[in-house]
């Protein structure tokens, strides 16, 4: 049964980490665990309601959090918000910032024999009457995505922060390779790479909900010396970002 009290907002995140520079920003914040000793936290800016929740990482916890979420409130907006690595080929700086346009799931699809160099599409659809799903494909929502993109814009001024629209790929496995992040750049040109966007997207799909996606840039694909990643940065800019919603 649906809860009358839901937010306006509802953003997720895979680690509370990832929402700790919007949190710092936020005022009269409550927090809940779960059995699964994840958070949710609640908090209000003006007369809007925000809720925060902690999904775990990667698109099976993603689908079970926001599932048992959705099923008991509805909020009036989603945002998937969390740090990714950044393909380099598209030259965008390590703190830079990805409103998505569109999802794919990097995984989905059929293997061919032969030298396809990707998947051809499912015979059948992951979601009745979207055959775009059959390649792992999802629109986010433009309205919501297209303000949100245009509020960062306007208020970075000369930030320098490189903010972008565009596609971001979802993976169940990290690209490990710089050769291996070329060959996917090169059939899919995306901003970034993370492990959820896809799978809030799809379940929101279903649940008909409106669902946009910000990341910030904590390191390049394919680079595995931690050394050269910037997390603090990325949490910064990341928790900036979010806190627009809140204007």
């Amino acid at each position: 049964r649906k809860c009358t009290m839901a937010p306006d907002l509802l953003i997720l995140a895979a680690t509370s980490f990832e929402v700790s520079g919007f949190l710092e920003r936020c005022r009269s914040v409550t927090e809940q665990t779960n059995r699964f000793g994840r958070q949710r936290y609640a908090c209000r800016s003006g007369s809007m309601a925000v809720d925060i929740l902690v999904t775990g990482i990667g698109c099976f916890n993603t689908v079970q959090a926001l599932t048992a979420y959705l099923e008991v409130r509805s909020p009036g907006m989603i945002v998937q918000a969390g740090i990714a690595g950044i393909f380099r080929q598209n030259g965008m700086d390590i703190g830079g910032l990805a409103v998505a346009d569109s999802e794919r799931y990097l995984h989905s699809g059929v293997t061919d024999r032969g030298d396809r160099k990707e998947n051809s599409p499912l015979p059948f659809d992951l979601i009745d009457g979207c055959t775009s799903t059959r390649e792992g494909k999802y629109l986010l929502d433009p309205e919501f995505s297209d303000a949100f993109y245009r509020s960062l814009t306007s208020r970075a001024g000369a930030s320098g922060v490189d903010i972008r629209k565009g596609r971001i790929l979802t993976v169940s496995a990290i690209t490990g390779t710089f050769e291996a992040a070329d060959r996917i750049y090169a059939l899919h040109a995306p901003l970034m790479e993370a492990m959820e966007g896809a799978a809030a997207a799809h379940t929101a799909q279903l649940y008909n909900m409106p669902v946009a996606e910000i990341r910030a840039g904590s390191n390049f694909v394919g680079e595995r010396d931690k050394s050269k990643w910037d997390i603090d940065l990325a949490l910064e800019r990341l928790g900036w970002a979010l806190a627009t919603l809140l204007i």
